[in-house]
C-alpha cells in the first residue's frame, strides 16, 4: 500500500516529504509523545527546507493542508499541529502504522510543489 501512496504523491513532493517524514519520524518513537517545533533552528519548516513560506502563517496553512491530505491516504496518521500553531505534535505509529493507511485510489488530487 505504501508504494501506492507514494505514487499517488510523486506530483506533490512538499506532501510526499512530510509523508517519508513523519512514516520514519511516528515509527521511531519509543511509546509516548514528541513535540517538534515549526519554526526555530532545527524545526520543523527548516527540517523540510520551505524557505519559500517564509511567513508562519503561510508555512501553517500549508502545513495544515498537508496533513489533511496525508490523512486521506493514511487515516489514523497520529500527527497534529497543536493548538497554538506552534508545535507538530507526533505520537507513535506502532499500533497503526503508514503500510496500512486507508484506501488509496488514483483520483485523488493533490497540491503540487514543496
Amino acid at each position: 500500500m505504501e508504494r501506492k501512496v507514494v505514487a499517488l504523491l510523486a506530483n506533490a513532493p512538499g506532501v510526499l516529504e512530510l509523508y517519508l517524514w513523519l512514516v520514519w519520524k511516528t515509527w521511531s518513537l519509543k511509546g509516548g509523545s514528541a513535540g517538534i517545533p515549526l519554526f526555530s533552528t532545527g524545526g520543523l519548516a527548516e527540517q523540510l527546507g520551505t524557505r519559500e513560506y517564509c511567513a508562519d502563517r503561510f508555512f501553517r496553512r500549508k502545513l495544515n493542508r498537508w496533513l489533511s491530505e496525508i490523512k486521506t491516504l493514511w487515516p489514523e496518521c497520529p500527527a497534529r499541529v497543536s493548538e497554538d500553531e506552534h508545535i507538530l505534535v507526533l505520537n507513535s505509529s506502532k499500533k497503526n502504522p503508514a503500510i496500512s493507511c486507508g484506501k488509496a485510489s488514483g483520483s485523488m488530487s493533490f497540491s503540487t510543489g514543496k
